[in-house]
């Protein structure tokens, strides 16, 4: 049996924040150690934020571990069997192991924010609910168009027969039974539409016949008391107080915020940038056609939003590239600290 190492003694968004990095860099042990944590500090809450990260990190790179994830989480007298903390570690590895794809979060972000597809999403809120409610299963349509009308509109969710029509047309387009049961239990614990996202990523990729996993490499994480700096991103309180520091202490990143920024959104500009830098990184992903353009679109959408156009995304986050170094002193700092308040 692996040696089991202990849980991380902090707040619950650090210990949510390292095991979703944690998964994404393929980081077995500290993810185990993270779920574990959160367990303790969130109890039968961490079970939503397992198939949160399934669905958001893992997709259609691996739908099989997605489902039986979804099926675990959803079982209590399963989990109750193997003892709750078994679990969350049975889990933390699993998909820590699996090849990750991160498009149904970012093809969110695209359609709902990126400017190129404005007119898109005009012309889908201007559709009738009979008519809009087709195009999500019409290959006809272009991806961005299938996703916008799979959204749900006016920020209501899919329900009963709404919801049974959208994945029967997923359904009737080969998209298997397991995985469309799944997409339907996901949605309803975590209620996050873009769970609806993976039946139609799944039909866009698939019938490629070249999908591989493609490692990236990143040099070895500093750690503070075990814990990597990466994990202090803008979810977390510790997070935002580096992120906010480093900002007021580098002259470059000052200079390349008020370059790229509009609106005087720079403290959310800075999160994102940071967060892009090294907490976004996936070590195993699954490469197809249009991963590298959603992953685009995506990113392009998440600054545009913070207020950031695209073409001055790649020189913004170029700067904080180069700073790395910079962040990381300040969030050794802040963490060290925080250990220490504990």
């Amino acid at each position: 049996m692996a040696r089991q190492t202990p849980p991380f003694q902090f707040d619950p968004w650090l210990a949510s924040s390292l095991l979703q990095k944690a998964i994404r860099r393929g980081e077995t042990e500290l993810a185990e150690q993270a779920a574990t944590s959160l367990l303790r500090l969130r109890g039968s809450a961490m079970w939503r934020r397992f198939i949160v990260i399934a669905v958001e990190d893992v997709g259609i790179a691996a739908p099989d571990a997605v489902s039986e994830v979804v099926a675990i989480c959803s079982d209590r007298e399963y989990r109750g069997l193997r003892g709750d903390e078994e679990a969350a570690r049975y889990l933390a590895r699993r998909l820590a192991a699996v090849p990750k794809d991160r498009s149904a979060d970012l093809l969110m972000s695209a359609f709902r924010h990126h400017p190129a597809l404005e007119q898109t999403r005009k012309a889908v809120e201007a559709l009738a609910p009979n008519e809009r409610r087709t195009w999500p299963a019409d290959p006809s349509r272009s991806l961005y168009e299938r996703s916008a009308a799979a959204w749900p509109a006016n920020g209501l969710r899919y329900v009963g027969d709404e919801l049974s029509l959208l994945l029967t047309g997923f359904a009737d387009l080969g998209v298997s039974q397991g995985l469309i049961e799944s997409v339907a239990r996901a949605e309803s614990r975590t209620r996050e539409p873009f769970c609806l996202l993976l039946p139609l990523l799944w039909l866009t990729a698939m019938p490629e016949t070249s999908v591989e996993a493609a490692a990236d490499f990143f040099p070895p994480s500093r750690t503070v008391g075990g814990v990597p700096l990466w994990t202090l991103d803008f979810h977390t309180r510790a997070g935002r107080t580096a992120i906010q520091r480093f900002t007021r202490e580098n002259a470059a990143v000052r200079q390349a915020l008020r370059e790229s920024v509009s609106h005087n959104r720079h403290t959310e500009a800075a999160y994102l940038a940071a967060f892009y830098t090294d907490a976004a990184c996936c070590t195993l992903s699954m490469d197809w056609s249009l991963r590298a353009e959603i992953e685009q679109f995506g990113m392009e959408a998440d600054f545009a939003h913070a207020g950031v156009s695209p073409e001055h995304v790649c020189s913004l986050l170029a700067v904080f590239n180069g700073n790395v170094d910079h962040l990381n002193d300040v969030r050794e700092n802040v963490l060290i600290q925080y250990l220490e308040g504990i």
